[in-house]
């Protein structure tokens, strides 16, 4: 089949595939001003998640539509993990995907995924997905497809959850994907046939937070962050009126995906509260989401996480400057004075990300000695000084809060106005 033809082809078989996962925002959401729900997500996460049990299938498969349950069994099995929800249900669906042949490589990925996620042994279904992977670094649907981005960045999550350690299958696969983002930030289900040719497939939303949620696993170790901003600034165009995320109308499924990536990459809490209480206003009485599993399984994930920021909060910044080996509260230094800063939180699960800016946006690095933030003043100019501190869960790699303080370096020397008299000397 024409490369053209069978990417076209693919593009529409993804599309239908959603399309039963896709719920039209009919609702208004009358509030002039958004805020994050404070009770409402421990209730909407037990009920989705007790939907979810009493919607398994007597095999320990979830769904209905025989092309879609690897796909939903995988979701919710995900979700039962990520939620710390172990149980009878989760290790009757682990048994169930270990038994179940894998008929792509999009669903070998899916497998592969949650397996590593239970412990278990993936070295066979590994080797299988590398000899999938084609000499330009991406994967296609199956030997003898072309590559596209949505199956290579499957594969390479994958590959991260399986600890997968050959960096030259990886970082080739990273390359891909980078190759393959539009000009707006975006990606789509095909990218051009040939430079500077314009038949590549327009960008949208599942692609991007697909992709951007991939490069944000391997940002730790290569220079991805440039890709991500792209993918991010992407995504935060296509926030709808009702907080959801879509083409036109918003998807459950789409919103809970941007969700997570946004959470991971900045600090936005009004396009957080918007789209969390999308997927509030659209939870179903019983519990499910359009009562579909993927949906379901997705929305489940990202509002654990939103639970999850609202449990760990910076109480408060202390600075101080080092004088004569004595450390004093303070917002205003000298040149050469040594800042200590001193985060107040009551979580031991999150590290924390510093950033130090001048009033021209320069950015300056903070030290950590001896488990204290350092920061010296040492050859920084005189002027007003910004920090922003930001707390990260360790596991998740969620934002969970923002805070800053600002501080004033003074000038070394300070030299009053001098008025200057010219008086003749008397002979």
């Amino acid at each position: 089949m024409p490369k053209t033809q069978y990417l076209e082809n693919k593009k529409l078989r993804y599309k239908q595939l959603m399309k039963n996962h896709k719920i039209s925002s009919l609702i208004m959401l009358i509030s002039l001003f958004w805020a994050f729900p404070s009770h409402a997500q421990s209730a909407a996460i037990n009920n989705g998640l007790t939907w979810l049990s009493a919607n398994q299938n007597t095999d320990g498969s979830w769904g209905t539509r025989l092309e879609l349950i690897l796909l939903d069994t995988t979701e919710t099995i995900n979700a039962f993990k990520y939620s710390n929800n172990i149980g009878v249900d989760y290790t009757e669906g682990i048994n169930w995907l270990s038994s179940r042949d894998a008929t792509s490589t999009d669903e070998l990925s899916r497998k592969i995924i949650s397996l590593a996620d239970a412990g278990a042994d993936t070295n066979t279904l590994i080797s299988a997905l590398i000899g999938y992977k084609k000499a330009d670094g991406g994967w296609g649907l199956s030997v003898g497809f072309e590559n596209d981005p949505l199956t290579t960045a499957l594969s390479l999550l994958a590959l991260k959850a399986a600890n997968y350690t050959d960096q030259s299958v990886i970082s080739t696969a990273l390359g891909y994907l980078i190759s393959t983002q539009n000009p707006d930030g975006g990606w789509g289900f095909y990218p051009s046939t040939c430079s500077g040719c314009n038949d590549g497939d327009d960008s949208n939303v599942y692609m991007t937070a697909m992709v951007t949620n991939t490069l944000l696993q391997y940002k730790a170790s290569y220079n991805l962050q440039s890709s991500i901003n792209n993918g991010v600034s992407y995504l935060l165009t296509r926030q709808n009126t009702d907080g959801g995320f879509g083409a036109g109308s918003s998807a459950v499924y789409e919103t809970s995906m941007v969700y997570q990536v946004l959470v991971r990459t900045i600090y936005d809490p009004i396009a957080w509260a918007k789209a969390e209480s999308y997927l509030l206003t659209t939870q179903s009485p019983d519990g499910s989401w359009s009562q579909n599993p993927y949906s379901t399984a997705l929305s489940l994930r990202a509002l654990y996480d939103a639970e999850r920021i609202r449990s760990s909060q910076i109480q408060g910044i202390d600075l101080y400057k080092s004088v004569n080996n004595q450390l004093q509260l303070s917002t205003t230094y000298d040149a050469y004075n040594r800042m200590v800063i001193k985060v107040n939180i009551n979580d031991a699960n999150v590290i924390f990300d510093i950033q130090i800016k001048d009033s021209s946006g320069n950015i300056y690095n903070a030290t950590i000695i001896n488990g204290e933030i350092i920061f010296d003043t040492t050859n920084y100019p005189p002027g007003t000084y910004t920090i922003i501190v930001r707390a990260i869960d360790k596991l998740t790699g969620i934002v969970v809060d923002e805070k800053q303080i600002t501080f004033t370096i003074q000038p070394t020397l300070s030299i009053p106005s001098i008025g200057i008299s010219i008086v003749p000397i008397s002979s």
